[in-house]
């Protein structure tokens, strides 16, 4: 037995026999044979090494539900769940695991197979808690990717993943088991953990290595595609932009050799269109419109001929829907909202059929709602009030038809408060500020709720935050300024305390920054200058120590700039104008740096615009020079194909300004 085989094995005992409770592991394998003999082998060397007895459960649907048609998902997680509940709590000296074999998978029952995923990612959180045992979920390779994409929070929960050869002959399939590798993640593994980054890019080098020692085995080739695309998103979410666009791009290489390689399976197209949206994602946080539309479109593309040789197959009309969602998202933010529409609307009508076709799933009903939603955000963009009001009421229908139905469930009360949030924005927008207070305090009340029933849950205490952020905004618009303060500093606390729990991950400093500024913003309209000014001290400090950790990241120097631009209002209002311009000109360096560093940014550009004419009216005798370069850097961007929103209104309104100075 190959030592990376033993190697393997013990290192799955070890995690069974030394830990009690839930854990989470997977096996990829095309064989239940080879399933059913990983348990045999588990039942003797677990309790030889802790002691006691190892029980276990195989549920293999395949041999429950009719084989006679594609396996029905509602009928898929009816059975999971059902199973799960009965699943009984251990007795002294036992150890369980439920193995859930997914192995005799064909192409037509991936689909069920991929809505399973979605709830188990939906109801991780609570399966965690409820389960006293390990889960172990055994996947075929095709399967193995459908799970990390639909189940992302899930998959990176996991603690030992094991590849099992396929079988070659009966010798070959005895009980020792063909492991050639295994790949193990620390648990909970968080998008800003400086550590998660340093495992993801171990495992891609591992990965990488096993592909060049087994160039010819395709499920080498699709496990470094699944471990360069969570790099990807890793990189891509703490701002490593070049070095996530050089992930997605080797995943995409990947992606077309697969397909290349069998054209027939569909699968493989799919992955593509994955890598498409990944690549188009990236490009528009750059402000590279015209290269996101390009991929979103090729992504788009896949996914209409997909839809089209299986019209019944419904992930694929899924898949088509949310491809409309991505290109309309990509038309509103650069002030298309006509194309936005188009694309919402197509969205909307494949949403809807889905929902109407099967109305017990309560997936569609979600995506139905979030459909709404998006036609929501964009008439109330584009000033339609009643219009975007109907459409987040429709939202707001679903999600509390859902709460209703499964009260239990966070994810739909979080659905909901967001619905009551969104509602809350746009009565604040029409000026009907009771009945923003109205929705925003129902919205608290789900938030409060939640974090209250789970306190160790950051994300919980984080969504706390931005709701006492959002009433305190309110009231400060409705010159309620001590509400608005109590809101504030409910929120700094908040913050305050995640930071000192956890003092490296810098996303929880940055949320600790913008709560200074708002608390700063605050004590300047109320009039108290040192108060204000003692804020947005505290918060440049951070945006320096941020951006002086990592240099690279254009966002923290962008943090940086906000800070120096308000402490340079209030000095400017003071009547300091010498300090107010040190801290203006400082803002205004990084813009240059950042904007020369990445000239094909639109929206590096257009915060260099912003700088220079707030350097026009801090400094008259020189407003024609920086009026005339903000003037010409907008006029490049928009004849390089870079728009953004209202880009036509700010050349007209520069150019007016410039023949009045």
């Amino acid at each position: 037995m190959p030592a990376d085989s033993r190697a393997a094995l013990k290192h799955l005992i070890s995690a069974l026999a030394l830990g009690d409770g839930f854990q989470f592991h997977i096996v990829v394998s095309q064989s239940p044979r080879q399933i059913r003999q990983l348990l045999a082998t588990l039942a003797e060397a677990v309790p030889a090494r802790r002691g006691g007895s190892l029980r276990s459960e195989h549920l293999a649907p395949y041999d429950i539900l009719p084989r006679d048609a594609p396996l029905d998902g509602a009928a898929l997680a009816a059975l999971v769940t059902t199973h799960l509940d009965a699943f009984p709590a251990p007795t002294a000296a036992e150890r369980l695991v439920f193995a859930l074999d997914a192995t005799f998978t064909g192409e037509a029952d991936i689909p069920a197979w991929r809505l399973l995923f979605r709830r188990m990612n939906e109801q991780r959180n609570a399966l965690a808690r409820r389960l006293d045992a390990a889960l172990l979920l055994c996947l075929s390779p095709r399967l193995e990717a459908a799970f990390a994409q639909e189940a992302p929070d899930f998959w990176s929960l996991r603690g030992v993943s094991i590849t099992l050869e396929a079988e070659t002959t009966a010798a070959d399939a005895s009980p020792a088991l063909q492991v050639p590798t295994v790949e193990r993640m620390p648990a909970n593994m968080e998008a800003g953990d400086e550590a998660a980054g340093r495992e993801l890019a171990r495992e891609v080098d591992r990965a990488r290595q096993r592909t060049l020692a087994h160039p010819d085995e395709l499920g080498t080739q699709r496990a470094l595609l699944i471990w360069l695309n969570r790099l990807g998103d890793h990189l891509a979410l703490r701002g490593h932009t070049n070095e996530a666009l050089t992930a997605y791009r080797e995943a995409l290489a990947i992606t077309e050799h697969l397909a290349h390689a069998e054209p027939e399976r569909a699968d493989y197209q799919r992955e593509i269109s994955v890598s498409y949206d990944k690549l188009g994602e990236l490009m528009a946080a750059l402000g590279q419109g015209e290269a996101a539309r390009d991929f979103f479109q090729k992504a788009l593309a896949i996914a209409e001929r997909l839809a089209r040789a299986e019209p019944e197959r419904t992930d694929h009309q899924r898949d088509l829907s949310v491809s409309y969602n991505k290109l309309g998202d990509l038309m509103a933010a650069l002030g298309q909202g006509e194309a936005a529409r188009d694309f919402f609307e197509k969205d909307l009508a494949i949403s809807e059929r889905l929902a109407r076709a099967e109305p017990e799933r309560a997936d569609y009903q979600r995506d139905l709602s979030v459909s709404y939603e998006k036609l929501g955000n964009l008439m109330a963009k584009l000033g339609q009030g009643e219009a975007a009001r109907d459409f987040f009421q429709k939202s707001l229908a679903i999600r509390e038809r859902l709460v209703r139905a499964e009260p239990e469930r966070a994810d739909y009360q979080r659905d909901l408060s967001v619905s009551y949030e969104k509602l809350g924005n746009l009565m604040a927008a029409l000026g009907q500020g009771e009945a923003a207070r109205g929705f925003f305090q129902r919205s608290l009340a789900i938030f409060e709720r939640l974090a209250h029933a789970e306190p160790e849950r950051a994300d919980y205490q984080r969504d706390l935050s931005v709701s006492y952020i959002k009433l305190g905004d309110l009231m400060a618009k409705l010159g309620q300024g001590e509400a608005a303060r109590d809101f504030f500093q409910k929120s700094l606390a908040i913050f305050e305390r995640l930071a000192r729990a956890e003092p490296e991950r810098a996303d929880y400093q940055r949320d600790l920054s913008v709560s200074y500024i708002k608390l700063g913003e605050l004590m300047a309209k109320l009039g108290q200058g040192e108060a204000a000014r003692n804020f947005f001290q505290k918060s440049l400090a951070i945006a320096e120590r941020l951006a002086r950790a990592e240099p690279e990241r254009a966002d923290y120097q962008r943090d940086l700039c906000v800070s120096y631009e308000r402490l340079g209002d209030l000095l400017h209002k003071d009547g300091n104008i010498g300090a107010a311009l040190d801290s203006f000109r400082q803002s205004l360096a990084i813009w240059e740096r950042l904007a020369d560093a990445e000239p094909e940014r639109a929206d590096l550009q257009r915060g260099l615009v912003v700088s220079l004419t707030r350097m026009a009216q801090l400094e008259p005798d020189k407003a024609h020079a920086y009026l005339g370069r903000a003037l010409q850097i907008l006029r490049t961007l928009k004849s390089a194909g870079r728009q953004f929103e209202k880009l036509d209104e700010w050349i007209a309104g520069l150019e007016k300004w410039i023949e009045q100075s």
